[in-house]
């Protein structure tokens, strides 16, 4: 992820801002926390020998990827609409328990900027059913320079959207953050018609990372530095929060790691995934990658 990248360095290493007001209004739950950690593609040919199977070839990535994750951005949804059928193919190849996160494709979002898209939301939903149990949460990601003066075109195509698909959304110009009362607009939107709001820890732009969790499921984007000393740090912070949240009433965590080329994702999902099994409380932790034991 190239948004907000910046070379690790203490001043760009911040604490996580204290939570959105919006968290006190998640129902108390008395179920545990999901966290599902996974990356943003299965096509890595290093990890063949080492987190894939010897001899595994492209046709095999994507059921390697999954005997060592619980979810993954499905960030081809966004370049295209595919048949149904492709979604069905996807979902034979994954375990019960996966979860697909599909992109919205950039006809709806960056070209037709949400208006006059019915056709094309039609035939994106169309596939993304066919998933079943591994659909996790459908995103959008608008633009950088689709602005907070866009609200209503927003808010319209939200109520377009079928209730029984879970989606969340990632705005990125930063006047959606600037205007705290805009902000709380939105959230209160989102959290009203049951959408997520996507959070994005991006150290290059600490103005996205607005930490209002709009219902019980979160979908959280995390741009790391590959095995930089200061991950730890980060991970930490994230792993505390995580932990916070647990016992606040967040249900589900769809973690995508981003990191440069993807090499070092299964490493960070490791760090994570051992410093929230350390934690007390109901945290349950699927998708922790482990090295074949023949290597």
């Amino acid at each position: 992820m190239k948004f907000g990248k910046v070379e690790p360095a203490h001043e760009h290493l911040l604490p996580l801002p204290p939570d959105h007001p919006i968290l006190s209004q998640l129902p108390s739950s008395s179920n545990s926390l999901s966290v599902f950690l996974g990356g943003t593609q299965w096509g890595i040919k290093p990890w063949v020998g080492q987190w894939y199977p010897p001899g595994t070839n492209a046709k095999g990535y994507l059921t390697a990827y999954a005997q060592q994750f619980s979810t993954i951005e499905l960030n081809a949804t966004h370049y295209r609409i595919f048949d149904p059928s492709q979604f069905e193919e996807w979902k034979n190849q994954v375990p019960n328990g996966f979860k697909f996160l599909p992109k919205i494709p950039q006809s709806i979002s960056h070209y037709r900027r949400l208006r006059n898209t019915e056709e094309q939301v039609d035939a994106f939903v169309e596939g993304v059913r066919r998933l079943d149990a591994s659909l996790g949460t459908c995103f959008l990601q608008m633009p950088e320079n689709f602005k907070s003066d866009k609200y209503a075109d927003l808010e319209e195509w939200l109520h377009q959207w079928p209730d029984d698909i879970d989606l969340a959304i990632e705005v990125r110009h930063p006047s959606w953050f600037e205007d705290e009362e805009l902000l709380s607009d939105l959230t209160a939107l989102l959290h009203s018609q049951n959408k997520g709001f996507v959070l994005t820890d991006a150290p290059g732009r600490p103005d996205v990372l607005h930490m209002a969790l709009c219902g019980p499921k979160l979908m959280l984007r995390y741009a790391g530095w590959d095995d930089h000393p200061l991950e730890e740090v980060r991970l930490n912070q994230w792993a505390d929060r995580i932990e916070a949240w647990a016992a606040s009433g967040l249900n589900e965590l769809y973690f995508c790691i981003h990191q440069p080329e993807s090499i070092q994702t299964p490493e960070t999902a490791i760090q994570l995934a051992e410093k929230l099994e350390k934690k007390k409380g109901h945290l349950e932790i699927s998708g922790t990658p482990s090295k074949l034991s023949l290597f």
